[in-house]
């Protein structure tokens, strides 16, 4: 039975994920203040610029994708500015009226694809006239009249269509999407006969025009569930189409207006649009491409065109809480529902959220990112809170471009940042902590584990982590570890303890989401406040200052 003194108990447990392998919670420490003029940064430039020398130099990727035919723009920012840049132009491109093309800059328009989807979700989140709870027939009432056995859009909130858990069809249908080939035409059903589909049911001819909203609310009527309702995540681009249409009916707004007004104008993206800029702004792969692609109604699922520059800004605004505050940054940046794939994967609203483990002993971090894929045009964003960073990816040319750029720089930027992160921890904080008085000492360390490990916290001349064991009957195996929460007290960083039990189980991951446990004089037992400059600790109201003294 647990003794507790003062006792306020509080336990606010997440969802740990259930792995075969040993799951090391993130370090969460507070990010490194990177700027461009550092040395870490002069090191990240430096190892990602090699990185990316190497897959261009890389001759057995040749099948896969050609480096004088596919050109990129990437960029890395931190919350303040971007530290690290990277430009290709392929060899071969499209010319614009017979002239060749300017080489890529941060400046050059790409296509981006399904990263427009960030923007359609922050609009809604900016529109304090619309609940994200309510169900789409609210917004759009068309969508109430479907016979029984087809999508019930009662049942489906527009939370739901931003998260891909509407359990809708991936795309519109019909004739007027960009991504599906229309299998019933009568130019290519010879060729379908062949390949073993029946005829088609309908002798009308269909061909493409641009998607109006009147097309894809009828096509959402007419159309049958994937899963049900919040059972499982499938993607959707149609259920941002209708996001977009429940924008415009509420603003009465036309789509680019709406981002416009809320998102670009405050940014500063003046190079980010729906509307097709000149070919002259942009680059053009020689391949068949989206470059001139109109996708009208689509636009807030897929229409966008930007720069690398511009979606630094993007992200900076989100790490930096620009148009948010960081109470919605903080609950934008979740979960909503695991990928039906593997435990490692998420999706959010409407971010794909992948879990990287970046050393031996399995520490893991997440990765919010959005990609974003067109005829010609693949991309990528991501954020990774944890190190306040940000990375762009576009890609003119080839799939496969990207994904071989996204592979190796997020395997290379990653456990070069944590080490880094790590270094600055060990000079800022490790080491030994004394009171005024002989009797009073706290000593941090850091190791591959989780926040920093306390090796030594006496209290009044006694072991008080004992006394910690004792009151909450923690084993003798666990070790105490000190995590930042990311609160400022007092103009100090508040960090909590959680105890690292080494007989794992599968509900162990919990016991780092209980770390306020016992109060003792209006102090809670597991809280230690540190200065910035990590030279004092304030634990239970006593102050301990770092010495450098044996």
């Amino acid at each position: 039975m647990r003794l507790h003194l003062l006792l306020c108990i509080g336990t606010t447990c997440c969802l740990a994920l259930c792995n075969s392998i040993k799951y090391v919670p993130s370090r969460v420490f507070p990010p490194l203040s990177l700027n461009a003029e550092s040395e870490i940064a002069e090191a990240l430039r430096a190892k990602l610029s090699d990185t990316v020398r190497n897959v261009l130099e890389d001759y057995s990727l040749q099948s896969q994708w050609d480096s004088t035919t596919s050109s990129f723009a990437i960029q890395l920012t931190s919350t303040d500015e971007t530290i690290w840049t990277s430009y290709h132009t392929a060899d071969v491109t499209d010319d614009i009226g017979g002239a060749p093309q300017k080489q890529v800059t941060g400046e050059t328009a790409f296509r981006v694809a399904s990263i427009s989807k960030t923007f359609t979700v922050l609009a809604l989140l900016l529109e304090k006239s619309i609940f994200l709870d309510d169900p789409v027939t609210e917004y759009i009432p068309e969508l109430s009249h479907t016979v029984e056995d087809l999508i019930q859009w009662d049942q489906i909130s527009l939370r739901a269509l931003a998260s891909h858990l509407a359990g809708i069809p991936r795309d519109t249908g019909g004739n007027c999407f960009v991504w599906n080939e229309i299998l019933d035409r009568e130019d290519i059903l010879p060729m379908l006969a062949e390949l073993g589909f029946p005829p088609p049911n309908t002798s009308e001819r269909r061909e493409r025009h641009v998607c109006q909203i009147e097309d894809i609310i009828e096509n959402a009527r007419q159309a049958t569930p994937v899963f049900n309702p919040n059972d499982r995540s499938t993607y959707s681009n149609i259920a941002f189409s209708l996001l977009g249409a429940v924008l415009q009916r509420v603003t009465g707004e036309e789509y680019e207006d709406i981002i416009r007004a809320a998102v670009l104008d405050p940014l500063d993206m003046h190079h980010t649009t729906s509307l097709k800029p000149l070919d002259s702004q942009g680059i053009i792969p020689i391949e068949k491409n989206d470059w001139k692609t109109d996708l009208g109604a689509d636009a807030p699922t897929a229409g966008l065109y930007s720069t690398a520059d511009d979606l630094s800004k993007y992200l900076r605004s989100i790490l930096g809480a620009e148009l948010l505050s960081q109470a919605e940054v903080h609950q934008w940046l979740k979960p909503v529902s695991w990928s039906n794939s593997g435990s490692q994967a998420a999706y959010g609203m409407p971010w794909e959220i992948q879990r990287m483990t970046i050393n031996p002993g399995g520490r893991v971090v997440d990765i919010f990112a959005k990609g974003g894929s067109l005829k010609g045009y693949y991309s990528s964003i991501m954020l990774f809170p944890e190190f306040g960073l940000g990375l762009t990816i576009l890609v003119a040319g080839a799939e496969a471009c990207l994904d071989e750029l996204r592979e190796r720089i997020t395997t290379v930027l990653l456990p070069a940042i944590d080490a880094a992160t790590c270094d600055h921890v060990r000079s800022q904080y490790v080491g030994k902590y004394v009171g005024k008085v002989k009797g009073w000492r706290i000593e941090l360390d850091i190791d591959e584990g989780s926040g920093l490990k306390i090796l030594e916290w006496t209290s009044n001349g006694t072991d008080f982590l004992q006394s910690y064991r004792f009151l909450q009957s923690i084993p003798e195996s666990s070790q105490a570890r000190l995590v930042p929460t990311g609160v400022l007290l007092r103009e100090k960083q508040s960090w909590r303890i959680t105890w690292d039990r080494s007989n794992d189980r599968m509900w162990s991951d919990f016991r780092f989401t209980n770390v306020d446990d016992i109060v003792y004089d209006n102090t809670a037992l597991s809280e230690m406040l540190i200065s910035a400059s990590g030279n004092t600790i304030e634990a239970l109201g006593i102050t301990y200052t770092k010495t450098f003294e044996g």
